[in-house]
């Protein structure tokens, strides 16, 4: 079982900048997309219809086992739910936290200083 991430780890640079010596690099989350199951009931049907739609404008956080978010660690959805983390700490794990309104979704994620993909959705809450 791996330990989630202990906060000493926020100390470090930005990835696209070189590390001075003894200082961490930065672990970075690439492409990440949130998405939230909808349901919509169509004028007639007697079911609803449920689909996956982006999180437009969510704030997307990292957090610690407790799911505390993280300081410093906040970022937004684009239009299509798609969010980067460019400053996380690497080869840690974590929780990536997408909340918009009532909606609250959560994955687990170890960012990597190459780049991890994680994608926040039903399925990983």
């Amino acid at each position: 079982m791996r330990r989630l991430l202990p906060l000493l780890l926020l100390a470090g640079c930005a990835q696209d900048v070189a590390c001075p010596a003894g200082q961490l690099n930065v672990g970075v989350i690439v492409g990440g997309v949130a998405i939230a199951p909808i349901a919509q009931v169509h004028p007639g049907a007697t079911d609803a219809i449920t689909q996956e739609v982006p999180l437009e404008a969510a704030d997307v956080y990292l957090a610690d086992a407790a799911g505390q978010a993280l300081p410093g660690l906040h970022y937004s959805t684009d239009a299509n739910g798609r969010f980067d983390v460019r400053r996380a700490p690497p080869d840690a794990a974590v929780q990536v936290v997408a909340k918009q309104g009532a909606i609250s979704q959560r994955a687990l994620a170890q960012p990597s200083s190459q780049g991890a993909n994680v994608d926040v959705n039903e399925g990983t809450t």
